[in-house]
């Protein structure tokens, strides 16, 4: 279920839909397999700070996405219907962590303070000191990704089953309209076999 559930946004953006994961800030990571080289698919949280994007790891260096990139650093980045190539760059600077840590806290604090219990020594706080900064970031793996002047190298995900809301639409005016149809119909096969009164 969780498998689905962490895929279901690479579902959407095959639908077409990407522009609504992008209103919520989800984009797609296109990445080179470490072992295969075929390009591979990842759904993510995103924030960005100028130029720059920032992606979250909360299992560190565990994710395959994860290994993939720090392997092979040249990634499509699809945000909606914008495709760029970036350079993604682990984050080690302590207050470029700290500002991205923020990012992420700032636009989602219910959820960063509920899921990752971490998070939670950024509540409520302007300044974190370094010890709580130590804490919060042994715990993610933070990457930043810097646009490219060239075009992606990647492909970015297809949308491939665009065709199937509208499908889905008319298959649904056509039901209606056939249940409709009958309902007129058995209606007026009643009102034909009901006796007259005199």
């Amino acid at each position: 279920m969780a498998r689905f559930v962490a895929r279901l946004p690479l579902l959407v953006y095959r639908l077409g839909l990407g522009e609504a994961m992008n209103a919520i800030l989800v984009l797609v990571l296109t990445h080179k397999d470490r072992n295969t080289g075929k390009p591979r698919f990842s759904a993510m949280e995103y924030r960005f700070h100028g130029r720059k994007l920032y992606v979250l790891s909360t299992l560190g260096e565990s994710p395959h996405w994860v290994q993939n990139v720090l392997a092979s650093p040249s990634v499509t980045v699809q945000r909606g219907g914008r495709v760029i190539g970036a350079r993604a760059e682990r984050v080690t600077q302590a207050g470029e962590i700290l500002m991205a840590l923020r990012l992420f806290h700032g636009t989602g604090s219910y959820i960063y303070d509920s899921l990752y219990s971490p998070m939670q020594a950024l509540r409520g706080r302007n300044a974190v000191s370094e010890r709580a900064l130590t804490q919060i970031t042994d715990k993610y793996l933070i990457l930043r990704l810097m646009p490219a002047e060239t075009p992606p190298e990647l492909p970015p995900i297809q949308e491939d089953l665009r065709w199937i809301p509208p499908a889905v639409g008319m298959l649904s005016a056509i039901g209606f309209a056939l249940g409709v149809a009958a309902y007129i119909g058995r209606t007026t096969v009643a009102r034909r076999q009901k006796p007259k009164r005199d």
